[in-house]
């Protein structure tokens, strides 16, 4: 395990946030590496600040390091509260715990997910960027390292991201005209892992995103109300209003794992008509790309 520390947490006009609260989220069920242990998923974790700010240290706060856990890496959600348990944070800090084990944090020092591209890896040791020494050269859309032995490591971005940080982007989509409880599918190009921050439509209906079409096929019959079992692949399902937006908080973690129509990042989607009447339905998908489509050329 790794054990967290720090913090000196501030609230309004810069004051310590004292005697707060640190809670953590798992966004997946996973597995210890070396034992029995299971983490899971929305299961939150509970930590303690002392009179200034910072996390107790008796007992210690200790979380399993994302290298002690498989499937991994696994991103938990941080979120900071005052001692009346109001949130301090307004916005989503989303943390990968990528530490070797026995290693003590300083979670003050912890990057943000959402601030950081690619988002889903582990830290460069600094020993590989020591062998990688040399001119770097950087573009809108790659970045190239020349090694000592004057060869080259080229990252190109094919989806046209380039290499800096991820811009929230809006996808929308209207189906044909559907009677009620209806269904249409639809192969929407997200990325290959990306975060839901928001859905909408126009019309009632009932939006589910999976990670393969293998499980769009197996899930199409399940009623709203059944919970999915087993290895379903569904990674998003929602009901919503028309006219009123879903704010995803925190935001949807999607990975698209493969399928017939997911040889450039595309995502089986299948949206269905939950008014009375037929009629089309519009909806949008305010979504953050986490992993680029692209290519790693070494020279």
């Amino acid at each position: 395990m790794i054990t967290l520390f720090g913090g000196k947490i501030q609230g309004m006009s810069n004051t310590v946030c004292p005697h707060g609260y640190l809670v953590l989220v798992p966004q997946r069920d996973a597995c210890q590496t070396s034992g029995p242990g299971l983490v899971m998923a929305n299961m939150p974790v509970v930590f303690r600040f002392d009179a200034d700010g910072n996390l107790v240290s008796s007992p210690p706060c200790q979380v399993w390091s994302s290298r002690e856990l498989t499937p991994s890496p696994i991103l938990v959600t941080a979120q900071f509260l005052d001692e009346n348990r109001s949130p301090v944070n307004n916005r989503t800090v989303l943390w990968n715990l990528a530490y070797d084990a026995g290693s003590s944090i300083d979670i003050a020092l912890i990057p943000n997910v959402m601030d950081i591209q690619p988002a889903l890896v582990d830290p460069v040791p600094v020993t590989t960027l020591n062998a990688l020494s040399g001119p770097v050269s950087i573009t809108s859309s790659s970045l190239t390292i020349t090694k000592p032995d004057a060869s080259t490591i080229n990252l190109e971005s094919a989806g046209g991201g380039g290499v800096g940080s991820p811009v929230r982007q809006t996808m929308g989509l209207t189906t044909a005209s559907l009677a009620p409880s209806a269904y249409e599918d639809q192969w929407v190009v997200f990325s290959p892992t990306f975060l839901v921050m928001m859905l909408g439509s126009s019309q009632h209906c009932r939006i589910r995103i999976y990670a393969t079409d293998t499980a769009r096929e197996a899930d199409r019959a399940r009623n709203i109300d059944t919970a999915p079992a087993g290895n379903h692949g569904v990674m998003l399902d929602v009901v919503l209003l028309d006219g009123f937006p879903w704010f995803v908080s925190p935001p949807a973690i999607c990975t698209v794992l493969g399928g017939s129509g997911t040889a450039t990042g595309q995502c089986p989607v299948c949206i269905t008509n939950l008014g009375s009447v037929s009629q089309a339905v519009s909806i949008q998908v305010d979504w953050l790309q986490t992993e680029n489509i692209g290519v790693i050329q070494e020279s």
